[in-house]
């Protein structure tokens, strides 16, 4: 089985015209959102390859959200190699970048392209910072998250400054800001809107979806999971879902490069048993907890985090012995009666989702 890197050797040669853009073009546009075209803006507009060899000329940014583990920067430079000498990728147009990082809870990043006439917008999904995965977290207990509305902006932006077609794409907490800024476009921008597509991302509540998504946008709107996924079970998700086979097993499932492709298309499999059970946990799990507890926990844990000045996970890896006296203390400054008995709530109420998650699937009454 192929994977993104196969997809682009074995179909870089044929221009759209040949075979038209498909959803592992746009992973593989989501993916680019990961890296940092701060470099290549002078240049814009200008063609992808030249806004690559920009990007890949410059020092590396002391820039936070462009922190990113070692396998992950080597399969991203691998794709950017094979990017830049595939005649199909050679005409598309480098329009926009653009970074958000907020120490207190926010991280947004996005990137425009112009395929054909048509603009692409890829958002970013969450990175290696503690802003990120703290906005993550907000999700489950906040109505909005600032990235959220940034995104909206940034496509009211972008349809503003031409007409014609657009349409949006994000991996991970891209996905769901996809979702957020599609649903919530005035209607003449839905209208222009194409597609809006979520690789693996967290859904959007319930009511939402009920209030906002309009046939005419379901039809366009779609999402994609892999096989076992852990992401993109989360919340509600619009009626168009596709399951994809990937490599490996368990939340690495979640990284793009990892997904089967076969024949210039995504390979279909069905949701792994311990995806479901996973879905079907959270979903119990979150019924169980109120907003102000979701909150509370998430400002707490990450208080905890943040005593040890890290601002990346990768700090928190790299420093992870001169890391445990200042969690060691945190936690010990916050040990109190409301904190313990939140955790201890947190605790037994996912004890109790997963006991109730179990019976459903034995009894065989899970909802389709």
């Amino acid at each position: 089985m192929g994977d993104l890197f196969s997809f682009v050797s074995a179909c870089g040669a044929n221009d759209f015209s040949l075979r038209p853009l498909c959803d592992v073009d746009r992973l593989i546009f989501a993916q680019l959102s990961y890296c940092d075209f701060l470099p290549a803006m002078p240049f814009a507009p200008c063609p992808l390859p030249q806004a690559i060899r920009a990007m890949l000329a410059a020092a590396p940014s002391p820039d936070a959200s462009e922190e990113r583990f070692a396998f992950q920067r080597s399969d991203d430079q691998r794709l950017l190699s094979l990017l830049l000498h595939a005649p199909r990728y050679a005409r598309i147009m480098f329009i926009d970048f653009t970074r958000l990082l907020c120490p207190d809870g926010q991280q947004f990043a996005a990137l425009t392209l112009a395929i054909d006439g048509a603009r692409l917008l890829a958002y970013r999904g969450t990175d290696n910072t503690l802003a990120g995965w703290k906005e993550d977290l907000a999700l489950s207990c906040q109505p909005c998250i600032a990235s959220q509305q940034e995104a909206l902006r940034y496509l009211l932006r972008q349809a503003q400054a031409r007409p014609g077609a657009l349409s949006v794409c994000g991996h991970s907490k891209g996905g769901n800001l996809a979702l957020y800024a599609a649903l919530h476009a005035p209607a003449d921008v839905q209208d222009r809107l194409a597609c809006a597509v979520s690789f693996d991302g967290p859904g959007l509540p319930s009511e939402t979806l009920e209030r906002l998504l309009t046939p005419v946008l379901a039809a366009r709107t779609r999402v994609l999971l892999p096989e076992g996924s852990l992401i993109g079970i989360l919340f509600s998700q619009p009626p168009q879902v596709r399951t994809i086979a990937c490599k490996w097993m368990g939340p690495m499932q979640h990284y793009p490069y990892f997904w089967q492709v076969e024949d210039g298309g995504f390979v279909d499999s069905p949701q792994t048993l311990f995806s479901r059970a996973a879905a079907l946990t959270m979903e119990k799990w979150l019924l169980h907890l109120t907003l102000a507890q979701r909150e509370q926990f998430t400002e707490l844990l990450f208080d905890i985090l943040q005593s040890t000045q890290a601002q990346t996970l990768n700090d928190l890896v790299r420093g992870w012995f001169s890391n445990t006296l200042p969690i060691a203390r945190a936690i010990l400054s916050r040990v109190d009666m409301p904190n313990i008995r939140l955790c201890a709530h947190m605790l037994f109420s996912f004890w109790r989702a997963l006991a109730e998650s179990a019976g459903i699937l034995l009894s065989g009454s899970e909802k389709p």
